[in-house]
């Protein structure tokens, strides 16, 4: 009885672990995720953007002569867009680089941004 044991215990072991390794293994054929791309440019904003659209950018806040609204330009060129916030937020600092997550508006053939999300850029 003891000589059949130990086979036994090994087979028994065996078959498990084959057992967990074809039902617990990862799907095979799948390739890895992108790198993280950089962010928009408001000149790609206004060339190839749709309308309700996520971008996000980087760049500094102006004021746009509006309690609700800030142009923005980015890092890689003076042009500007217009932001529109639900209430500007108290901490914004008009200069400073921000990163925004918005979404692309379309008023009268005119596109624009609606800010998600700002955070500012940490160096």
């Amino acid at each position: 009885m003891k000589t059949l044991f130990k086979p036994l215990i090994f087979l028994t072991l065996g078959l498990v672990w084959w057992l967990h390794s074809a039902v617990c293994a990862q799907p095979g054929g799948f390739e890895a995720p992108p790198p993280p791309t950089l962010p928009n440019t408001v000149a790609g904003v206004r060339k190839t953007a749709l309308e309700d659209d996520f971008v996000m950018l980087r760049g500094r806040f102006e004021p746009a002569g509006s309690a609700t609204e800030l142009s923005f330009s980015d890092t890689s060129s003076p042009e500007r867009i217009t932001v529109r916030f639900d209430s500007i937020p108290a901490a914004l600092v008009a200069g400073a680089e921000y990163y925004l997550w918005s979404q692309v508006e379309k008023t009268n053939g005119n596109k624009s941004l609606h800010a998600i999300f700002i955070s500012p850029v940490r160096r």
